[in-house]
């Protein structure tokens, strides 16, 4: 009987190199970055590319769906190559725009990497946030893959709300905003383009795009799976003194009044967060389309909270110490505007 050699064992693999998403100091990833992790769906790696073309090897380009950004930033429709049926939207964010300034390019990798950790590790999954499925890292560019949901928005929404139809997109947005403020984010750039339906029924919202976000640890009253806030990406660019959750979360509750107004208007109301304006800036309310309790929730958070009385001095608002406008009177939050009877 022939007696073979039995070969040795192989040789155990070396640890993997990988980057903590939340560690500051680790601002170029290694192959195979750990993203952080979530409980309901495997550990998201960063994939890193040889060249900024290998993007093709993994996703086929549709479509151009939407730039951003200072337009260091475009939004694709794209169809992964080895599953032809599943279609993403992909953010290919520039990290070497056309200037020599190296604040700007530090800017946009930091907005990008942002944007990765509250998606993957700061927010748990929900229904109504755009969930986070692939990233890739180029030479010159971030690449970004989310869920693909429909491509109307709030400003198509607009015309068609009536007071049963804006009642329920209303209330899913509160609540959406609401379930980030428990985890301490504030999105800050909550305007019509920013949320989008799943399907072309505008059913339901999908809320994308969290470059601007911010978490802040004194807001937070939920940890999602460990996430431990000195280690958050942007800890050393901000000040993390205990601070008033009331006017952390005060511009997302604005520019949800804003959105309120537009749906009982018919037609986008754009205002910025630091903006001051007159009545007449201001389209008419279809008081004949809305109830009462729709109106009455208008005056609480609402365009009128910040109006300027014309003529008069600017007595309804006030400069706080960081120039952010800020109303006299107070408005209410997430969970008062859920407790209001047009929506409870």
């Amino acid at each position: 009987m022939a007696h073979f050699p039995i070969p040795p064992p192989p040789s155990p693999p070396s640890p993997p190199r990988y980057m903590d998403a939340s560690d500051p100091d680790q601002r170029v990833p290694s192959r195979g970055a750990l993203m952080g992790r979530n409980r309901n769906k495997p550990r998201l790696m960063i994939k890193q590319l040889s060249n900024d073309n290998e993007i093709h090897d993994h996703y086929t380009t549709l479509q151009l769906l939407g730039r951003g950004g200072e337009d260091l930033a475009r939004t694709f429709d794209v169809r992964l190559v080895r599953h032809k049926r599943i279609r993403c939207a992909m953010k290919v964010q520039s990290l070497v725009p056309d200037s020599d300034e190296d604040e700007i390019e530090e800017d946009a990798e930091g907005r990008v990497m942002n944007e990765i950790q509250i998606l993957n590790n700061v927010l748990p999954p929900h229904k109504h946030i755009v969930e986070l499925r692939d990233i890739l890292l180029g030479v010159e560019k971030f690449f970004i893959v989310t869920e693909r949901c429909a491509s109307n928005d709030l400003v198509e929404f607009y015309p068609t709300a009536n007071n049963t139809r804006a009642r329920n997109i209303f209330k899913q947005l509160v609540e959406t905003v609401q379930f980030m403020h428990d985890y301490g984010v504030v999105h800050y750039d909550l305007k019509a383009q920013n949320v989008l339906f799943d399907t072309t029924l505008m059913r339901d919202i999908k809320i994308i795009d969290f470059n601007k976000a911010r978490y802040y640890r004194d807001l937070a009253t939920k940890t999602y799976n460990n996430f431990n806030p000195d280690r958050y990406y942007w800890s050393d660019r901000h000040n993390f003194r205990p601070g008033d959750p009331y006017k952390q979360t005060l511009p997302d509750i604005r520019q949800l009044g804003n959105i309120l107004y537009s749906m009982l208007a018919g037609t986008e109301v754009q205002l910025g967060v630091d903006d001051f304006y007159e009545t007449d800036d201001l389209p008419e309310v279809r008081t004949q389309v809305f109830s009462s309790e729709a109106i009455h929730l208008l005056s609480l958070i609402g365009p009128s909270k910040w109006l300027i009385p014309n003529p008069g001095p600017r007595s309804a608002l006030r400069l706080t110490n960081n120039m952010r406008l800020e109303p006299v009177t107070p408005v209410p939050g997430t969970r008062e505007i859920l407790q209001h009877p047009w929506i409870a």
